[in-house]
């Protein structure tokens, strides 16, 4: 435990783009402490998309006020997951691509002690500030992916929608948080793809469903044209279910349920 508090230090130390990062949720520590207990576990590694901001706030900074409000149980992707059975914990994020290295170090410490274990599902997701640069995000995807390879869990990734209309984000260029702008030809969510198709990952391209919806006169992103809102988080979740079915061997539903 002692190694992961201290990724956690450097995680949170990183960057401002990381202010949307939260440590694991509570589910996510029992199951830690107690790994034996729990069956199939769905792993839910990213940034503010997987700590869940549907409702317009994060749940962990939820007031007791907003706990009661009738849509809680759509506060985030665990929770959507935990409504259809799934045992889904927020897992924190991957340091992707701040952090490569420690979040790989972080991915074999949690493969190691048989937290994450043939079996489980791994959803990793990154929608943060990226480097510009979508062939070294290419390799801190290995970096990580390679290293969750070991656990024989399935390894989910996604491509992300960039309907951000405006110039600028936390006094970055809006091009930093878009990852389908080309660098050289390549665009970040281009990188994705490749590592997905390189780890044998499944792949959710959230960015095409996202469009496919809103083609349609419906909306799946809030205001700021990045976060999911409900319909987007239950578009998501609904992939998510879909790449736990197609799953062989020990990944099945029946297998994900209490």
């Amino acid at each position: 435990m002692k190694l992961i508090s201290l990724v956690f230090s450097l995680f949170l130390l990183a960057s401002q783009a990381l202010a949307q990062v939260a440590p694991p949720d509570a589910l996510f520590e029992r199951i830690a402490a107690n790994r034996d207990g729990f069956g199939q576990v769905v792993f839910l590694f990213g940034d503010s998309f997987m700590r869940g901001y549907a409702l317009g706030f994060f749940p962990d900074q939820a007031t007791e006020e907003q706990k009661q409000r009738a849509d809680w149980s759509l506060r985030s992707p665990a929770a959507m997951l935990e409504a259809k059975g799934y045992v889904a914990a927020y897992s924190s994020f991957i340091g992707q691509p701040d952090n490569a290295v420690a979040a790989a170090a972080r991915i074999k410490d949690l493969v190691k002690r048989r937290i994450i274990r043939g079996g489980d599902v791994v959803v990793m997701e990154d929608a943060g500030l990226h480097d510009g640069n979508p062939i070294s995000y290419f390799d801190n995807w290995l970096l990580v992916g390679r290293e969750l390879q070991k656990s024989g869990a399935v390894m989910v990734m996604m491509t992300i929608p960039d309907n951000i209309t405006v110039p600028t984000l936390g006094g970055q260029p809006s091009d930093q948080f878009r990852y389908s702008v080309d660098f050289g030809g390549v665009s970040h969510n281009d990188a994705t793809v490749f590592a997905a198709h390189l780890l044998g990952a499944k792949l959710i391209d959230f960015k095409a469903a996202v469009e496919n919806v809103q083609k349609s006169g419906r909306i799946a992103l809030r205001e700021d044209g990045i976060h999911p809102n409900i319909e987007g988080q239950q578009l998501l979740v609904d992939a998510i279910v879909q790449a736990i079915q197609g799953c062989t061997g020990p990944c099945t539903e029946k297998s994900a349920m209490r």
